[in-house]
């Protein structure tokens, strides 16, 4: 599941509507306005720190290059070099699993994000980085709707 919210070069508060299942992961693609639509790399400078919020509660603010660095540490061949980020394109991993699962990766990640469909998600970010306004801000899911129990360890229960 996608969507496409417009960001501007001010301040952005973003909700997120596709809510109700497991998230197991936020890919979040940053583009200009142009008439090519090109991805652009968020600053810390002009972009200061994501802030993500669940409902009521903060799950994490982190600048862009704390995004990137977490993304290296859980992708091992993107922080080994074997593989390159795209320009724009940010992942906020949700994946967690048995650290004895015979994978060297295995453990890493957070648990999956539980929503139902009242939940308030939202990003706020500033849009210091687009040139030319409006651009938008696309937000792909990797989501689950999940038919009976989920193992504790993926949920963290």
């Amino acid at each position: 599941m996608h969507e496409q919210p417009i960001i501007t070069a001010g301040n952005n508060v973003i909700r997120e509507t596709l809510t109700g299942n497991e998230l197991r992961a936020l890919i979040l693609v940053v583009r200009n306005g142009d008439a090519n639509k090109s991805r652009i790399d968020l600053t810390d400078a002009l972009a200061g720190a994501l802030d993500f919020r669940l409902d009521a509660r903060r799950l994490w603010k982190m600048t862009p290059s704390q995004i990137v660095e977490e993304m290296a540490a859980f992708y091992l061949f993107l922080g080994a070099g074997t593989w390159v980020r795209e320009p724009g394109v940010y992942v906020i991993p949700r994946f967690a699993g048995h650290a004895n699962a015979g994978d060297a990766s295995a453990g890493q990640g957070e648990y999956w994000l539980q929503t139902v469909e009242q939940t308030l998600m939202q990003i706020e970010v500033t849009g210091g980085d687009i040139s030319t306004s409006p651009g938008s801000l696309e937000i792909i899911y990797d989501a689950l709707a999940i038919a009976g129990e989920v193992p504790a360890e993926l949920e963290g229960s």
